[in-house]
């Protein structure tokens, strides 16, 4: 096992900071006392009530900044869309109940340093052509050691690979076959946490509307807006009836232990929302 880094240490601190911040519910009867006091300190300090707005404003506009930043390459985009579901969830005082796809994708984010938002990690962008990665990877002399990625990543550093001038194919075990648009990963100390981008050709899309609300957890009420809802398929490349899966993973680079999942999407538009 690793020693934290000095970087892991100080995002540790922040992550603690902000897993304190979002457990400030009514439902957490320990945290009564907490906002019986900020409710009394806003409204005796206005002041203060100045410094919450302007944060919280700064808050909004860090999450909207992160949305449409980036290259606009396939992978950054749903990494970014991961992102504002995450970000929607702290603004509607659920930041404590993330999806399940933050168990992975927490790797990337981390939040800032003032106001009670995430942001992505420092990015690299690369555009790679596949063919010559498989080639090499496929070698008999080709000698792979998982743990040579622990010095060649920088740590807390995300790192994202485009397929070169558009996409390929790829097939898999079970002879379904997909699209490989790119992946990006992160390494934290001797794990390796990786999302990666592909898509599934169907011959018709589905289009679908939902007048009534769709059924939710309770106390999840608040991440629903007025119906109808659109939940038709989406397509990554317009025109081209290919709709995103996206594969999680997280390696253990030392011992090469691996643990994800794989899922296939429908967008909710309009709310840019993902169910877990």
């Amino acid at each position: 096992m690793m020693e934290p880094s000095d970087k892991a240490k100080v995002r540790a601190e922040r992550l603690a900071r902000y897993s304190f911040s979002v457990a400030i519910r009514p439902d957490n009867s320990s945290a009564k006392p907490i906002i019986s006091a900020m409710k009394q300190a806003r409204t005796n300090d206005s002041k203060l009530r100045k410094e919450i707005s302007k944060s919280s404003q700064k808050a909004v506009h860090i999450a909207e900044a992160n949305r449409m930043n980036g290259p606009g390459i396939y992978v950054d985009q749903y990494l970014r869309n991961f992102l504002a579901e995450y970000n929607n969830r702290i603004f509607h005082g659920e930041g404590i109940n993330q999806p399940s796809s933050f168990n992975i994708l927490g790797a990337f984010v981390e939040p800032d340093e003032e106001c009670l938002v995430l942001n992505l990690l420092s990015e690299n962008h690369f555009s790679v052509n596949f063919n010559f990665v498989l080639d090499y990877l496929t070698l008999p002399e080709t000698n792979h050691k998982y743990d040579d990625l622990i010095k060649d990543l920088n740590e807390f550093e995300i790192y994202e690979c485009h397929i070169l001038g558009g996409y390929s194919s790829l097939e898999i075990a079970d002879s379904m076959e997909l699209k490989f648009f790119g992946f990006a990963c992160v390494r934290e100390a001797d794990e390796l946490s990786i999302m990666a981008l592909l898509g599934k050709k169907v011959e018709n899309l589905e289009k679908e509307q939902i007048q009534d609300k769709p059924q939710i957890f309770p106390g999840k009420e608040s991440f629903l807006s007025d119906a109808p809802y659109d939940v038709s398929d989406i397509e990554i490349v317009a025109g081209e009836g290919i709709v995103p899966i996206i594969a999680l993973s997280r390696i253990s680079l030392s011992n090469q232990k691996s643990q994800g999942h794989l899922e296939q999407w429908r967008i909710r538009a309009e709310v840019a929302i993902w169910f877990p």
